[in-house]
């Protein structure tokens, strides 16, 4: 099984944690600016997760067709996330955090 729909999550997770780094995103979504320490740690975790998703996608797919896939998941979930942040700032933070949980759940059955 290929674990597409954990590396889409965590591409999704990357892109969200990113957007909420800057300051308007983060205004919109959570009611502030957000402290820089804040929107640091944002930054930190969305680089971590786009980062986790390629390294997941190699691991799954290996050098030839793992590069593939998670530069047509990055896409997509960039997609995915400016849709969902620009049609509900405040209900999308939260599919930054569950996003990843289906992709999970499904490596484990």
């Amino acid at each position: 099984m290929t674990p597409w729909l954990l590396v889409a999550g965590l591409t999704i997770s990357g892109w969200a944690a990113l957007s909420h780094a800057l300051p308007r995103h983060h205004q919109e979504a959570f009611g502030s600016a957000g402290s820089p320490l804040r929107r640091s740690l944002h930054r930190i975790a969305g680089s971590i997760g786009l980062l986790l998703a390629f390294v997941v996608s190699i691991a799954s797919l290996g050098w030839e067709f793992g590069p593939v896939l998670w530069s047509v998941l990055l896409c997509a979930g960039a997609i995915v996330w400016v849709l969902c942040r620009n049609a509900d700032p405040r209900g999308a933070r939260w599919l930054g955090w569950l996003a990843p949980l289906p992709g999970l759940i499904l490596l484990w059955v």
